[in-house]
């Protein structure tokens, strides 16, 4: 499911940025951005995953039952979860104000789409999230660079369910009473 998020948002962002800039292939990569992007060539825009939360709002969840024939299948809760995405334009220096072009149309396509569809069914919203200056800096020197124009984005509450079954126990089918 993470991989298909960031798969379905990548793809619609490459193609609202390939239409918009009249651009012939996709500048928009799933990746880290290291030391070794972008040292030359046109530049991206990076969609990485920085980290990925429980969704705490929706309480405790319990396994589940369902009645599978005779018996009853126990399946496990399904997991509630939150991603956040850094969205960061890495041009060459002589290319910083194309960068920002990036970010900025990236921003909006961000802010004016907020909800996401995916192709097996569902959806995700996505959001801002401030950071500091501190929080921006480690992020930065995990990757070894320097600052470069980015937004961090929460994806909202994706359900992780594998459907697996953990147990199957037999139905209740008549009371019996030994009176």
């Amino acid at each position: 499911m993470i991989y298909n998020t960031l798969q379905t948002l990548t793809s619609n962002l490459s193609s609202h940025l390939r239409l918009r800039f009249g651009l012939n292939e996709s500048i928009v990569v799933a990746g880290s951005p290291g030391k070794d992007t972008a040292s030359g060539g046109a530049g991206n825009l990076y969609v990485t995953l920085l980290n990925v939360e429980r969704e705490t709002a929706a309480g405790i969840r319990f396994g589940r039952n369902h009645s599978a024939g005779e018996g009853y299948a126990h399946s496990a809760p399904a997991w509630q979860l939150n991603l956040y995405l850094m969205f960061s334009a890495i041009f060459p220096d002589k290319q910083y104000e194309e960068g920002l072009k990036v970010i900025s149309a990236a921003v909006g396509f961000l802010q004016g789409s907020s909800r996401h569809g995916m192709p097996a069914g569902g959806g995700f919203c996505i959001e801002p999230v401030n950071t500091s200056f501190g929080e921006l800096s480690n992020i930065w020197g995990m990757f070894g660079r320097s600052y470069h124009p980015s937004i961090i984005c929460k994806v909202r509450v994706l359900d992780i369910d594998s459907d697996t079954v953990t147990a199957v126990s037999p139905a209740v089918l008549r009371k019996e009473t030994g009176l």
